[in-house]
């Protein structure tokens, strides 16, 4: 699963690195991105790219109350197709949740910092949708897609964020996708990307600090 990311390029690079305007008032940046919270995210409306602010944990736009968006921070690739709120999103309601890199733990929970080696910015596929609140306000929200992990990752986790290159931004956002083509996401993701072991602060959702992604020495 992915659980925590940092997001620490200020919205101005954001915009920049995308060619997106910007919709509202982005969040700080934040080297501890945490569910519940707000983030930049990037959709594709009327052929122009925005990035707007979401809060991380999808709620339906069918669903009576927000309390599903605690349990879907995470989508399955595998589940896509095969359920009903997933597979209409992912024809119409798909999204990109710009990051740094992303913290993932291995069995014996030391946590690990996941990010490209060649771009400052990685991209993690997503899903949102957007739910009417009792007051009628409207509420954007996200999810983000998980896959099976690359041989390479699978001793610290079986599952990892699918990321989409920058080259294929454009067809994530507004191409067609079937499950053919999706699978074709799914065997480039992950490529590029390193990863080195970090502090155990990062468990606390309260830490914050570019210390979150200093490389340190498990066994010490």
């Amino acid at each position: 699963m992915c659980g925590r990311y940092s997001i620490y390029t200020n919205s101005h690079n954001l915009s920049a690195f995308y060619s997106a305007k910007i919709m509202g008032l982005l969040p700080p940046p934040t080297y501890n991105a945490s569910p519940g919270a707000q983030h930049p995210v990037l959709v594709n409306f009327s052929h122009s790219k925005l990035l707007l602010p979401m809060s991380w944990g999808l709620t339906p736009s069918w669903s009576t109350d927000s309390r599903f968006s605690s349990h879907l921070i995470n989508t399955r690739v595998e589940s896509i197709f095969t359920k009903p709120t997933f597979r209409r999103l992912i024809i119409k309601n798909r999204c990109l949740i710009p990051a740094n890199g992303y913290f993932e733990w291995d069995s014996a929970k030391n946590p690990y910092f996941f990010h490209s080696s060649d771009q400052p910015i990685i991209s993690l596929a997503g899903l949102y949708d957007v739910w009417e609140s009792p007051d009628g306000s409207p509420v954007f929200s996200y999810s983000i897609i998980t896959t099976p992990s690359p041989k390479e990752f699978e001793s610290i986790h079986p599952r990892s964020p699918l990321t989409i290159s920058k080259s294929k931004i454009g067809d994530w956002l507004s191409g067609f996708i079937n499950q053919s083509s999706l699978n074709q996401f799914q065997f480039s993701s992950s490529s590029q990307l390193t990863h080195h072991p970090v502090s155990n602060l990062i468990n606390s959702s309260q830490s914050e600090g570019s210390q979150l992604i200093d490389p340190v020495n498990h066994l010490l």
